[in-house]
Formats: structure tokens, sequence, C-alpha cells
């Protein structure tokens, strides 16, 4: 059964990823070790609506994360209703995994590199430097430096 719904979720999910596999995606080789059954035994079928809320809002509003979402439900209801309820800690990872919270690092992240820019410049000019800040670059000595989105913590 799990490899009927992967085979069929496998086209959504590859979209919803993109289209080629990056190291922003290695997150993909520990959900063996995130995701593992708490209270084995203990059955439940606590995943169940939240993958039919999921499909439906798909289906709704045809936004790819809802399909996602309904596909690691329905893939946990599947393992908690057979094996037993499942550690917290894979819902938590199935959210902070997908593409969609990167798009908020993103949207967010670019404000957070200005403030980023003017501590830096702040700092080398405590030390005598005469730096200036225009944007997310500093200028130094007629040279150029960015301050990227990597520098934040936000991407590791």
């Amino acid at each position: 059964m799990l490899l009927a719904l992967g085979v069929i979720c496998f086209p959504f999910v590859r979209d919803y990823l993109g289209p080629d596999f990056s190291i922003d995606q290695i997150w993909l080789l520990f959900i063996p070790l995130i995701v593992y059954v708490q209270d084995p035994g203990q059955r439940s079928l606590r995943y169940g609506w939240l993958a039919g809320v999921s499909l439906l809002a798909y289906l709704i509003l045809g936004a790819h994360v809802f399909a996602y979402f309904a596909a690691c439900c329905t893939i946990f209801l599947i393992l908690e209703s057979q094996l037993g309820k499942l550690n917290e800690l894979s819902a938590v990872a199935v959210i902070l995994i997908t593409p969609a919270v990167t798009y908020v690092f993103d949207i967010f992240g670019f404000p957070i590199r200005l403030k980023l820019t003017q501590i830096a410049v702040g700092v080398l000019n405590l030390f005598g430097s005469e730096a200036l800040a225009q944007g997310n670059f500093i200028l130094i000595d007629g040279k150029e430096y960015s301050v990227d989105a990597v520098c934040m913590g936000l991407n590791m």
C-alpha cells in the first residue's frame, strides 16, 4: 500500500520539491532517523483527518503544498494504523522540510540581511574602518562586499 501511494504521489512531490536534487534537499536522507514508532502497538488514526483536510485543500486551491501534506499524512496514517504511534518530531519535520518554509525564510531573509549589514558596518567603523552600508552591500575603500543569505544561518 505504501509503495502504491509512493508511486501515485511521486509526480506531485517531485514537482513540489523541484526538478533537481540539491544539497538543500539532503534532509531526505535523514527521514528514517527522524520518523520512528514511539509507542509500538498503540495504533492511531490521528493523521486521517489531516490527510483528508489537506487533500480537500489541494483539490479546492490547487496548491502543491497541500498535496505534499496529504501524502505525508497518509503515509503517517498507514504507519500509525499498522505499527503504532509515531513520535511528535515526525509531524514537525514534515512541516520544517517543506519548500514553503524556505520561501518564508527567503521573504523575511532580506530584511535580516539588511540589519546584519548595518551591524557589520557598525562593528567595522568601531574598529577604525570607513565602511558604508548600501542595502545588503558594504563599501570599504571603494570595494563592494555583499551579505549573502547563507551568512544568516537560515539555510543551514
